[in-house]
């Protein structure tokens, strides 16, 4: 399935249950020989790596793994998942701080650390697990899999989801469908504004390309070059532009001025903006009245459709990729810390919008175990509890997965240029397709020889 082992990474969907682990670890394959393992599944001392906070439900996880395994001792710290924070973890992978358990976030950073041989191979152990089994299934849509190996475990459940101020569609007397379309929401973004309902309708505008797509969008099938001359691109961009344009997208220029990237669901929160496109994290947000106060109720939808009826995918995923040092001393206590963030542990991380692929609720039963911990206790006066359920949670979900990631950064900081130079009315849409198309495959390519 994998034919150019440093690039690609197939990352699946999974599914999974909580349950206790014993099982001894393979060797890793990391590319220097493993030393004598120490300690066993209930005794160690684990140093881990993570990028969400300890008041983010970390805290609380580790004191509840503590109690349960008084044996194991864990150390943790906090990166932060940028460039920094990334090569900080990448030096101590390579002789620097001990690292025994680390999280990945995105399909590039998994990819080029079991690459280098930092990560351990786990597919022999969950495949006599009967939970962790399901996580090297053949299935593409059951597996997490790295050139037919399992490397990494995503640990969270991160669809993306559309956020609607209820009480703003009450006064404009809109009701938003339940199967919408891009157009649709292109309408009533345009009458929310004309009416003088929102100020601007959305901060973030439709991954087009993704939801018609999927995760491979910005490739063709090889992997080998850019797909940037597919008309859903071309559509994505003229939609961006068009809502630039109209006053119903924020304006790039307050997006530069403000630099809001990390705080945007402010103005969603403060009423000014309709709309908000996030995945589960910014439910804690909305519960959140001491920073973001509002007293208007929260509904939600899933994304727009490309047309109506037709399947396509949701440009959410299966994240935060938990992975094992090939260089750790104590696999077999590493093994019950991985397992324990996956099972019993992942209530704690309810509280920050994480919801665990071992947690979600099977076909037709409900999700009401989850919703304490996502929604608070003010659920029922902040959210349309019902609609969250029914979206979040959807059986046909269709999440996006990513198979290549040649030349993945670097695209990325391409099209952000570009977008920028779009929307600040500088290049049009003919020519941000054609530099983008140029520049891409000109970044898959060195990659590619680079890594060959």
């Amino acid at each position: 399935m994998i034919t150019l082992f440093a690039q690609q990474i197939s990352r699946r969907a999974l599914i999974g249950g909580a349950a206790a682990v014993g099982a001894a670890l393979l060797a890793g394959c990391g590319k220097e020989e493993q030393g004598p393992s120490r300690g066993s599944s209930g005794e160690g001392v684990l140093n881990v790596w993570g990028a969400l906070t300890l008041d983010r439900g970390v805290g609380a996880l580790l004191d509840a793994f503590k109690k349960e395994h008084p044996g194991i001792q864990v150390n943790y710290t906090q990166f932060t998942n940028n460039s920094d924070g990334n090569l900080k973890l990448d030096t101590s992978l390579q002789g620097g701080a001990p690292v025994d358990v680390f999280f990945s976030y995105g399909p590039q950073s998994v990819s080029r650390r079991t690459a280098a041989g930092y990560a351990r191979d786990l597919t022999d152990l969950a495949g006599s697990d009967e939970v962790a089994k399901q996580f090297t299934a053949t299935d593409p849509q059951l597996t997490a899999l790295f050139d037919g190996r399992l490397f990494a475990i995503p640990t969270v459940y991160n669809p993306y989801l559309v956020y609607l101020n209820q009480d703003m569609l009450d006064a404009a007397g809109i009701t938003v469908p339940e199967d919408w379309t891009v157009q649709e929401f292109h309408d009533i973004a345009e009458e929310l504004c004309g009416g003088a309902y929102a100020e601007f309708a959305t901060y973030k505008t439709l991954a087009i390309a993704t939801m018609g797509l999927g995760g491979d969008a910005q490739v063709t099938p090889d992997g080998t070059s850019s797909n940037f001359d597919h008309e859903l691109w071309r559509r994505q961009y003229e939609l961006e532009l068009a809502m630039e344009r109209d006053g119903t997208l924020f304006p790039i220029t307050r997006v530069l001025a403000e630099k809001v990237d990390l705080y945007a669901q402010s103005y969603f929160l403060s009423g000014d903006h309709a709309f908000y496109l996030d995945n589960p994290a910014t439910l804690r947000f909305v519960k959140d009245q001491e920073n973001y106060p509002h007293d208007f109720r929260t509904t939600f939808r899933p994304m727009p459709y490309l047309e109506r009826g037709r399947e396509q995918w949701n440009q959410g995923g299966y994240e935060d990729s938990v992975q094992i040092s090939a260089k750790t001393k104590y696999p077999e206590a590493a093994w019950t810390f991985v397992r324990y963030w996956l099972g019993a542990g992942a209530e704690q991380l309810l509280t920050a919008g994480k919801i665990s692929p071992a947690g979600m609720p099977a076909p037709g039963a409900g999700a009401d175990a989850l919703l304490p911990g996502l929604l608070g206790d003010a659920r029922d006066d902040l959210f349309d509890v019902e609609a969250f359920t029914r979206v979040a949670f959807a059986e046909d979900m269709k999440l996006s997965v990513t198979t290549h990631t040649a030349g993945l950064s670097e695209i990325g900081t391409i099209r952000k240029s570009l977008d920028e130079q779009l929307r600040l009315g500088e290049i049009s849409v003919d020519e941000l397709l054609t530099q983008l198309k140029e520049q891409a495959d000109a970044a898959i390519a060195k990659d590619l020889e680079t890594n060959a």
